[in-house]
């Protein structure tokens, strides 16, 4: 997909899908002794497989724009470009 740039900040972005979600768990879990992350990758595999409203969020509603205004600036400091 081609890059949005956004007006106000000209900040750009660009997705894709990373996940590849398909019928293969094998390809993200690891085995791991550790029953927090068994639960973790159990509790992310039924979000996968059942959606809701509910757990879904914008990314609008979480990222201010006084987050996205800190992290230009941070960025510019850093010497980061478009």
């Amino acid at each position: 997909p081609s890059p949005k740039k956004c007006v106000r900040t000209g900040l750009r972005a660009t997705t894709w899908n990373i996940a590849a979600v398909n019928n293969n768990p094998f390809e993200y879990w690891v085995t791991h002794p550790d029953p927090a992350y068994n639960k973790l990758m159990a509790d992310v595999q039924a979000f996968i497989d059942a959606p809701s409203e509910e757990g879904d969020a914008e990314v609008g509603s979480i990222v201010t724009d006084g987050m996205v205004e800190e992290l230009l600036g941070l960025m510019g400091k850093a010497g980061v470009s478009e």
